[in-house]
């Protein structure tokens, strides 16, 4: 027989982990697996839940929302489907990886093993993209600038940027990021000098709408362009 699979994100509420204990109950449900979280500030509860059930995807949701009725909205409970990949098992662990399970019905202690191991490698790949994220050159750039005591320009800045990501394994910044983050550092490097930051976001603000006054301007000569004459009304050879 074909099963449906479900992931369920429920806020916590009074009641609901009792609730959640007592699905099983129902024959319906073929197999669970729930956890607790608590978010990352740890103030927001909830639960998250992985089912698979031969219950079709509206008549789920209904009797879900039957059971747990103390929300409405997303907010409070969001359900998608679920084609079976480990990855939304190991998904429970991503706060406590060593942590309990709240419910486990009719799953194999191998698949918890799997779901856990699974957790551990996407940490690592996270840990590591954090390593080499660009944002993290910013401070390192600067820290080296107050050594240095250089009064750098944006475009010394924004190389020095570069070299840094190429040379220590980081990921190159985007247009974007660049500029941000060379302008970040040399206001930074005025020290709390306020005359120099009033100065320096003086000629960013006016650097910004200068080029958009100009953008703006060039847009609506084009714009104000009479269209070409029509051309003239072809003649036929044997008109007369």
């Amino acid at each position: 027989m074909e099963y449906n699979g479900y992931c369920v994100r429920l806020q916590a509420h009074e009641g609901y982990e009792s609730k959640i204990l007592a699905l099983p109950l129902n024959l319906d449900y073929v197999s669970i697996v729930a956890m607790k979280h608590k978010g990352g500030t740890g103030e927001n509860p909830h639960y998250h839940l992985v089912v698979r059930t031969d219950v079709k995807d509206q008549a789920f949701r209904v009797r879900l929302r039957k059971v747990f009725d103390a929300g409405k909205g997303n907010a409070h409970m969001s359900i998608k489907p679920w084609d079976g990949n480990i990855d939304a098992v190991s998904y429970l662990f991503h706060e406590d990886p060593t942590g309990s399970l709240l419910l486990k019905h009719n799953v194999s202690d191998d698949t918890i093993t799997k779901a856990r191991q699974r957790n551990q490698e996407v940490q690592e790949k996270v840990a590591t993209a954090k390593e080499r994220a660009s944002w993290k050159i910013e401070e390192e750039i600067y820290q080296q600038y107050l050594v240095s005591r250089e009064p750098p320009d944006l475009f010394q800045i924004s190389k020095h940027i570069i070299l840094f990501a190429l040379r220590h394994d980081k990921y190159v910044p985007n247009d974007f990021l660049l500029k941000s983050m060379a302008h970040k550092i040399q206001f930074r490097l005025l020290d709390g000098d306020q005359n120099a930051e009033e100065t320096f976001a003086r000629n960013y603000v006016s650097r910004v709408y200068r080029m958009d006054y100009e953008q703006e301007r060039q847009w609506m000569q084009s714009s104000a362009t009479p269209p070409p004459p029509p051309p003239p009304p072809r003649a036929f050879k044997n008109a007369k």
